[in-house]
């Protein structure tokens, strides 16, 4: 089992050097947004994660300066597994759970490295203003995250959201629609009216 995963962690690094850029010291800032997929609750029986996956997970984030992760369950073990792995220089920054049906006691997290990024002191969950409030539900399914960040001289913010998943058509489709042009609109606004620059990346749950 060690050499196995020896090996594909060995491969996992090779592929990630052909498909993602080189991380820098000044000239590069990697994002990436990726989607757990229910980290780690185990609710679909599907089994808990093998030991060696949080190695391969820890592999892809290290990839990356910051990664907005989506699906990040109540009980956090299983995240605090992958931060020991990167190492003591990267943090992570998440959300409280957000509760019923739709939230599914689901967290969103920042996680990046402390060398390469900065928080600016600035995090929260988007709520909406009742003009901008999406018909017949009062907010998101799940908030959306926006964090301050800096890095070199740059300073962002940044948002992540995991938007209502639901049917391809009908009041599913039209509520998830509805998200997306919520928080659009809403960032929109914020940069012309405060300069700012603002990135939004995460689950649209989107499909081609």
């Amino acid at each position: 089992d060690r050499q196995r995963a020896i090996d594909r962690l060995l491969a996992l690094r090779r592929f990630l050097a052909r498909s993602v850029p080189r991380r820098t010291a000044a000239e590069t800032l990697l994002l990436a947004t990726w989607n757990l997929r229910d980290f780690d609750s185990n609710k679909f029986g599907h089994g808990p994660r093998l030991p060696e996956s949080f190695h391969y997970i820890a592999e892809v984030i290290a990839a990356f300066d910051l990664v907005a992760l989506q699906e990040v369950n109540e009980d956090m073990r299983a995240l605090e597994t992958v931060m020991d792995l990167l190492g003591p220089a990267w943090r992570y920054i998440a959300t409280d759970v957000t509760e019923g049906p739709s939230g599914n006691n689901e967290r969103m997290v920042f996680v990046f490295d402390s060398t390469k990024v900065q928080f600016k002191h600035i995090a929260g969950e988007l709520v909406l203003p009742a003009a901008s409030r999406i018909q017949g539900e009062h907010q998101f399914a799940r908030s959306p995250f926006l964090v301050r960040f800096q890095s070199g001289w740059s300073k962002f913010y940044l948002g992540t959201v995991h938007l209502y998943y639901g049917e391809d058509s009908g009041a599913g489709y039209q509520r998830r629609v509805a998200e997306i042009d919520a928080v659009a609109k809403f960032l929109k606004k914020r940069a012309d009216q405060d300069g700012q620059n603002y990135i939004l990346l995460g689950d649209m749950n989107v499909v081609d």
